[in-house]
């Protein structure tokens, strides 16, 4: 059966994950906010996605990995995003940060787009 929802594109989620606000206590918290922002804007989703044993990104929106990151190094986190784009049913890669040295993620990696959003300090 052929999904009549379209399909979202990093643009399209970037625009919806610019409206969180910086009001939570932990990592754990900004993913149940993002959850409740992809179910509300009619996103279909799914958390916690085993591509292999050691990769797990937060969400996978169809194609797009999207990574929640409140802590890491740029080098550890985009090692990891790395990895995700290895994977064939990785397209392109988001990475939600409260982390403003997180900026400095590549715009591509494996040939893969990647696409960082920035949630500031209140």
């Amino acid at each position: 059966m052929k999904s009549t929802e379209p399909r979202p594109t990093i643009i399209h989620l970037v625009e919806i994950l610019q409206t969180v606000t910086n009001t939570f206590q932990c990592e754990t918290d900004l993913q149940n906010e993002i959850e409740t922002l992809l179910s509300s804007s009619g996103v279909s989703y799914q958390r916690e996605v085993a591509l292999s044993r050691r990769d797990r990104p937060d969400f996978m929106v169809q194609t797009v990995a999207l990574e929640v990151k409140t802590k890491g190094s740029p080098a550890q986190v985009t090692r990891q995003l790395y990895r995700y784009a290895e994977h064939e049913s990785v397209g392109a890669l988001l990475l939600v940060t409260t982390l403003a040295k997180l900026r400095v993620i590549p715009e591509e990696l494996r040939g893969k787009p990647v696409a960082v959003t920035w949630i500031p300090p209140f």
